[in-house]
């Protein structure tokens, strides 16, 4: 991840095996959903990425052996995933 001012980099993680990140997303949840502290609106103050990968990813014809979802927090001494799950 990069800081969009300084263009420094935040934090590096490596994806398992032969995984292909296919997409990911700056998300805010809902402070019920995530058990946190709330903003305005009821959302969870810092956004999470939610980042989706393939496993085994071929294009010609398109087809994989799974998919992930991770989400994970940064930047507030808790950095790290915080969930996965397959599918």
């Amino acid at each position: 991840m990069l800081d969009p001012s300084s263009l420094a980099t935040q934090c590096v993680v490596e994806v398992d095996g032969n995984e292909a990140i296919t997409s990911m997303a700056l998300v805010h949840f809902s402070a019920a959903a995530c058990g946190g502290s709330s903003g305005e609106g009821g959302t969870v103050a810092e956004p999470l990425l939610v980042v989706g990968t393939a496993e085994n990813l071929s294009y010609f014809p398109t087809d994989c052996t799974a998919g992930h979802i991770r989400v994970y927090r940064w930047g507030t001494g808790q950095s790290g995933m915080l969930q996965s799950a397959e599918g």
